[in-house]
């Protein structure tokens, strides 16, 4: 694992280092930080310093340890993520059996545990007594991109770590290394539409549903505003958002649309925006920035119930839709000159 590929995570970096050279890194560690963020490949680099060869304060990325934790093959490495919507107890009950042996070839051995805010109540528990319990040479790295939705009794036992959005021209700079073939309005606007977070923009680049996803939740946003669009509309748009795999990513994009709108509400400044592009950015209606705000709110509290529940996934997205449109309140066109 390089430097390279943790751009922009400098003071991560330093307290990583800082905490193994006074052997404070404990035996768990949290890393936050939105999807994207590079917290996979900052867990990873952890595995490669406490493993590598050579003792360095950096992976080598020469030695067998450090070869086999990148390429995924290193025997002292488990990795335990979400089968579904979550991580089941049976999930942990099995990393925990591999850990009661001995080390095969590493110093340590590290189970990694992937968006932790999906661990079942049974599964966070099973979980809190290994961490209550430590062994010597075992350690838990976990992430999360929710990290208030963390087990507060297992985030108090885990040194934390955040991933850092990075700026625009730090993510233009990661994407023109990684591909220098693509043309310069394409890596500007993915850029931009990445909120600073380089995977974001890197699946801009190379997954095209992102293009078909900017235009479903576009369609969205006309019914929304639209005053002669009404409960069929939305509720049919609910009941292909509910049927899709990706739900997660159109909810972000759906966020993103309106943190948009309420920037552009208050200034002209297209820098300030992720997707200056958006029907909520200088709509012909003006919208109240407390609607914008009430949006957000709205969208952030049914992100959470379709994420961390069992709820019905129609219903929700159709409560959330509704409740959407029917704050809206239109005003006059110069609204933002009384």
């Amino acid at each position: 694992m390089t430097l390279e590929e943790i751009k922009g995570q400098e003071i991560n970096l330093n307290a990583i280092n800082k905490a193994i050279k006074s052997n404070s890194l404990g035996h768990a560690v949290l890393i936050t930080g939105p999807p994207g963020s590079g917290k996979r490949t900052l867990a990873n680099y952890l595995v490669q310093v406490l493993n590598c060869e050579r003792e360095k304060s950096t992976p080598c990325n020469l030695c067998s340890n450090c070869y086999k934790i990148y390429n995924g093959t290193f025997p002292d490495l488990i990795r335990v993520s979400s089968e579904g919507r979550w991580i089941k107890i049976d999930q942990l009950r099995e990393s925990r059996k591999n850990f009661s042996y001995h080390n095969q070839e590493g110093k340590f051995r590290i189970c990694v545990i992937e968006e932790a805010h999906r661990l079942t109540s049974e599964a966070a528990a099973s979980l809190l007594k290994s961490l209550e319990e430590p062994q010597e040479e075992v350690k838990y790295f976990l992430t999360s991109s929710m990290s208030s939705w963390v087990s507060p009794t297992i985030v108090s036992r885990c040194v934390q770590f955040k991933m850092r959005r990075l700026n625009v021209s730090q993510i233009k700079e990661i994407l023109n290394n990684r591909f220098p073939e693509t043309p310069p309005e394409k890596i500007d606007l993915a850029a931009q539409i990445s909120n600073g977070v380089p995977g974001r923009a890197i699946e801009f680049l190379t997954d095209e549903s992102w293009k078909e996803r900017l235009d479903v939740v576009e369609r969205l946003l006309e019914i929304i505003i639209s005053e002669d669009a009404g409960e069929a509309e939305l509720f049919w748009e609910a009941k292909k958002w509910s049927e899709r795999e990706d739900l997660p990513h159109l909810l972000e994009l759906l966020l993103i649309c309106f943190r948009d709108g309420l920037l552009s509400s208050f200034s002209g400044n297209q820098e300030l925006l992720v997707n200056p592009g958006n029907l909520l950015c200088g709509n012909k209606n003006k919208l109240t920035p407390s609607f914008f705000e009430e949006a957000m709110s709205l969208i952030g509290e049914h992100q959470k119930i379709i994420i961390t529940t069992n709820a019905n996934l129609l219903l929700t997205l159709e409560m959330m839709f509704l409740s959407i449109k029917g704050r809206i309140k239109y005003v006059p066109r110069n609204w933002n000159q009384v």
